[in-house]
């Protein structure tokens, strides 16, 4: 009965590891330009040597700010998003309000993936996440861009 249960934890603590991760799942490196194999290196290191939460959200934007590669970027906004919204629910105050930004940041990249896809009432639910967590924090400069990003939506 231990031994299950040890087991149990073994695997439960490799997974949670997995997705907590740098890397998206299963993504092969030998398909992505050497430039964006050579950004991933880096930021993963980076990420990997950090164990505050809004550290490793500082490095997911400023990767996804210059990482190129269509195929999986929104696989790896995706991965933000999730770290963004966790960093949001365990934090509180100053901390939980820089969260928010980083969460607004990634519901406008969410916003702009579904606009492309041609979601578009998906897409400006995002960017009115984005709007609600912009008000939140107090940035409000930014709440602007999200407005003029639903426009768009509907032109």
């Amino acid at each position: 009965r231990i031994s299950i249960i040890l087991a149990f934890l073994l695997i439960s603590c490799n997974l949670n590891s997995q997705a907590n991760g740098f890397l998206i799942n299963d993504i092969d490196t030998s398909v992505v330009e050497e430039s964006d194999r050579e950004l991933i290196r880096n930021y993963r290191k980076l990420y990997d040597e950090t164990d505050h939460i809004l550290d490793k959200l500082s490095l997911y934007s400023e990767f996804l700010n210059q990482y190129y590669d269509e195929v999986h970027w929104a696989q790896f906004n995706q991965k933000y998003l999730l770290l963004a919204e966790r960093a949001v629910e365990k934090l509180e105050g100053d901390d939980r309000t820089q969260a928010l930004d980083y969460l607004a940041s990634a519901y406008v990249n969410e916003g702009f993936i579904e606009d492309i896809r041609g979601n578009a009432e998906q897409s400006r639910d995002y960017y009115n996440r984005a709007i609600n967590a912009y008000n939140e924090s107090g940035e409000i400069n930014e709440i602007g861009t999200c407005y003029n990003n639903i426009g768009y939506l509907f032109k």
